[in-house]
């Protein structure tokens, strides 16, 4: 929606889509909608109870993903059966592989080196390496602009074919109402009232020690006694501990400790992602002002 160079699009989507899917991961941490390893090195370092890496995740496979999308369908001035199902292929098996190469530079700080021997991989999302990523993205953007002549650029699939303003309305409107549904559960919604069973951690042992891909230590079960998360397990007196299938258990909410931040943050979130997708979505409902004032 954008009349912009291609990696500029690719970075404003990635931020959008930061920005569409952190209210969601918020409220859906907080009220048990999924729950995470509670030592594993990836997930481990948090904002609001959400991993730094869910959020790294987010921007970086969007950015790959809309990279992809451009390369196999969008930048031809018509989308083909053929072409379709290739860009689908396309996607499909190299996205991951893209967004993993993507997160990697962010994280180099990690890597250690000892006696010429690598003791310590990359693999643990956290504050500097979402700091890094995001102003990496920033750098591409900007020489993007810089480099780019927009007039000589070939037509592409989203710029031959017109937009409907309707459409972009109604895509606008149910963006709106589904951050005022996140804003509403969390302004209203009871977390200590939440009773989850369903597939969680792996529950055995206390202090059963593994280490993951990237060598990082962690703990191989979840422990009634042992661990630092935002559930209890008390909600569930008939429960038997370590349950009859280890991996589906009950667990129960925790009640707010500070309500006011988590709300806040919804919110701006929320108001931050609506306000952007109006200025992208509202390229098309200015269109026909313009044509008006024309004839």
């Amino acid at each position: 929606r954008l009349s912009q160079p291609p990696l500029v699009r690719f970075v404003a989507s990635a931020l959008t889509a930061g920005m569409l899917y952190a209210p969601f991961d918020v409220t859906g941490a907080k009220f048990l909608w999924w729950t995470w390893h509670d030592t594993d090195a990836a997930v481990q370092e948090r904002w609001l109870g959400v991993p730094v890496g869910s959020t790294m995740f987010t921007i970086m496979h969007t950015f790959c993903f809309h990279g992809l999308l451009h390369l196999f369908a969008l930048r031809a001035p018509c989308l083909s059966t053929l072409r379709f199902v290739g860009a689908l292929v396309g996607v499909c098996v190299f996205g991951t592989p893209a967004m993993m190469i993507a997160m990697g530079p962010s994280q180099l700080l990690q890597l250690k080196i000892e006696d010429g021997v690598v003791t310590q991989m990359p693999g643990r999302p956290d504050l500097p390496s979402l700091g890094l990523a995001l102003a990496g993205l920033s750098v591409v953007a900007f020489f993007a602009r810089l480099l780019s002549r927009r007039a000589a650029a070939p037509p592409h699939f989203m710029s031959v074919h017109a937009m409907s303003s309707a459409v972009d309305l109604a895509l606008w409107a149910a963006a709106a109402a589904y951050f005022c549904t996140l804003i509403l559960v969390m302004a209203f919604g009871k977390p200590d009232m939440v009773v989850a069973e369903g597939i969680h951690q792996t529950y055995g042992e206390c202090g059963v020690h593994d280490v993951d891909l990237s060598n990082y230590s962690r703990y191989k079960y979840l422990c009634q006694d042992n661990f630092d998360e935002d559930f209890r397990f008390d909600c569930a007196p008939e429960q038997p501990l370590p349950p009859p299938t280890p991996s589906w258990f009950t667990l129960c909410g925790k009640p707010h400790s500070d309500h006011m931040t988590y709300l806040g943050a919804v919110a701006a979130l929320s108001l931050a992602a609506s306000i952007t997708l109006a200025a992208m979505l509202g390229q098309s409902w200015a269109a026909p002002q313009k044509q008006s004032k024309r004839d």
